[in-house]
């Protein structure tokens, strides 16, 4: 903006104000500076409505693109959602969501419970996706401990859409095991 108010300085003195080629006088009423053509008035305004228009669009781009959504944003917001099944037994339940729950990138959390409802600690824990029907053996979910009973997967890529079988495996006591297994369909 400065570069092209620079520019448009410099064209405004260089077509419309020339100094006089007459001696300068001692009158206060004589101006050193004078105008020559109707023409060179023309410039000026040419140059001056150009300079506004540009600083006009400016302004509008500005506005628009501040209050515009970045299209990460908005393509991830409009696939908003998330899938999940709870595998439960007589010991454990465990709770599986993924989110948006579409083929991809999909955040996975994982949280276990006694069969009554309440968060359970246990030793370990394994989640495993698989799709038979593909061919496709299982791929193992890496989960991170965030907290008694409560596992996270940022980012696990779900290559295919469709129904897949998950596969959980709590480790419940030093000695003991659990494999619970369901299905879960990716969109």
């Amino acid at each position: 903006m400065l570069v092209i108010a620079a520019f448009a300085r410099e064209t405004v003195f260089r077509l419309t104000w020339r100094e006089s080629d007459e001696p300068e006088s001692d009158e206060p009423d004589a101006d050193p500076i004078e105008i020559d053509s109707a023409k060179e008035v023309i410039g000026l305004r040419r140059a001056l409505a150009v300079e506004i228009i540009f600083a006009l669009m400016v302004l509008v781009t500005t506005a628009v693109l501040v209050n515009a959504v970045p299209a990460r944003t908005e393509a991830a917001g409009s696939a908003q959602g998330a899938v999940g099944v709870t595998l439960k037994n007589s010991e454990v339940a465990v709770d599986i969501t993924a989110t948006p729950g579409v083929s991809g990138r999909n955040d996975i959390h994982v949280n276990t419970f006694t069969p009554a409802g309440s968060p359970r600690a246990v030793l370990d824990l394994k989640v495993a996706l698989s799709f038979p029907s593909r061919r496709i053996d299982a791929i193992d979910v890496p989960l991170r401990r965030l907290g008694p009973g409560h596992y996270y997967s940022p980012g696990f890529d779900v290559p295919l859409a469709g129904t897949w079988r998950v596969e959980a495996t709590p480790q419940l006591s030093e000695f003991e095991e659990s494999t619970l297994a369901g299905q879960i369909k990716f969109g």
